[in-house]
């Protein structure tokens, strides 16, 4: 049994990982669609490049989470960060579309890499109070995102993308330092065959999980292609106000983590709170493609983003009692690898649905997929036909 004070040593590095993680990603789900649309490049390009890019960390999904079962994780870590820490620098070099999308596909190795190796120990170096240590790590994550919105959004009308290219080298050297700073015990590692692997998979909670997963998940792609798109192109905010917009939204879905995982801790009813994430996100999401302006806007993302913080948290419970704590890495791998094909689709689908029927429509169908997550969940789990994986341990 892990020490009150190795919990909490574990918890502080995994949240400043966290936190610095979250600011280095922030552009890349709010503003880098926009830059490519101004760039020239079509809805559907933009569509087929988010979709590469959540496409291509199938080739290090699993791997990657048996490597880190297998191996020391923080070597993973550190070169997934040195692949992926030069992206929003290296997009505005070029306009060539073949050339982005080799920069879509390396981002993607490096960014999978390293998200699986620091998932994985996170989950094995968190043993007690799982809701409220992942509560506060979501809330440093979120914070981090929300901080990193607000000023992407400045930035980005002070120096142009070039500028924040330049200025999110920071938080990528701050983040090898701390890579360099997990002690050896956090990432003690053990040796397992694959069949125990893919008896873990095979488990109907496991798959329950990766259903509810991965139709939740289709609406993380729409998100870096129609969500942005739609209060830029539709709704005409500037870049400051998108700025303001998604930094609002992201401290909402920060607390909201917190508090759901204080919820879920005391909680005998975890997968009715998870569905109820589910329904509120929906709404939100339906809400949103109504907005009209920043106000209308923010009201409705401040709901979406309510519930997905329910989710987010819900879903780290999930994956950390799915499986062995020896076998952690190939959980989070196999679940990642069901999150990149729901991104993908939602990502390259969007695309073509903002096309040819507009931003709306796009949004409105990720949020028919969610309510469908809640409406899976809650057949099988009342049916009898699974556990569910939001069990206690």
């Amino acid at each position: 049994m892990q020490s009150k004070q190795g919990q909490a040593g574990a918890v502080r590095l995994f949240s400043l990982l966290n936190f610095f993680w979250g600011f280095w990603g922030t552009p890349y789900s709010l503003f880098v669609a926009i830059y490519l649309s101004q760039a020239g490049i079509s809805d559907s390009g933009i569509g087929l490049l988010f979709g590469v890019n959540s496409l291509m960390g199938l080739v290090v999904a699993f791997p990657s989470g048996l490597l880190s079962d297998r191996f020391n994780p923080k070597r993973a870590m550190l070169a997934g960060l040195v692949l992926t820490a030069p992206f929003y620098l290296a997009i505005t070099f070029t306009d060539s579309f073949f050339l982005l999308l080799l920069i879509f596909i390396i981002d993607s190795l490096g960014a999978n890499l390293y998200g699986i190796a620091a998932d994985s120990s996170m989950y094995r170096a968190i043993e007690t109070t799982k809701g409220k240590a992942f509560g506060v790590v979501h809330l440093l994550l979120n914070f981090g995102t929300a901080g990193s919105a607000l000023l992407s959004g400045y930035a980005i009308a002070t120096f142009g993308f070039r500028g924040l290219g330049f200025i999110f080298l920071i938080p990528a050297f701050i983040l090898g330092a701390l890579v360099t700073k997990i002690p050896r015990a956090t990432v003690k590692v053990e040796h397992h065959s694959l069949g125990e692997y893919l008896g873990d998979f095979r488990k109907r909670e496991f798959l329950l999980l990766a259903i509810a997963a991965a139709l939740l998940a289709y609406h993380w792609g729409a998100e870096k292609t129609s969500f942005p798109l739609y209060a830029s192109n539709f709704l005409h905010l500037s870049s400051a106000q998108l700025g303001l917009l998604f930094f609002f939204n992201l401290l909402i879905y920060a607390v909201a983590g917190l508090l759901a995982g204080n919820m879920v801790e005391l909680s005998k009813h975890r997968t009715r709170l998870f569905i109820l994430g589910l329904l509120i996100s929906a709404a939100g999401a339906l809400l949103y493609s109504f907005s009209y302006d920043f106000g209308s806007a923010l009201l409705a993302r401040i709901l979406h983003d309510s519930g997905d913080g329910m989710l987010g948290v819900s879903l780290m419970l999930a994956i950390a009692a799915i499986s062995s704590k020896g076998r952690m890495g190939g959980a989070v791998g196999a679940i990642t690898i069901v999150y990149i094909i729901a991104n993908f689709v939602g990502a390259v689908a969007s695309g073509y649905i903002n096309q040819y029927l507009g931003y709306a429509t796009a949004i409105q169908f990720a949020a028919s997929l969610t309510l469908a997550s809640a409406a899976v969940l809650a057949i099988a789990v009342k049916g009898g036909i699974s556990r569910s994986p939001f069990r206690h341990d």
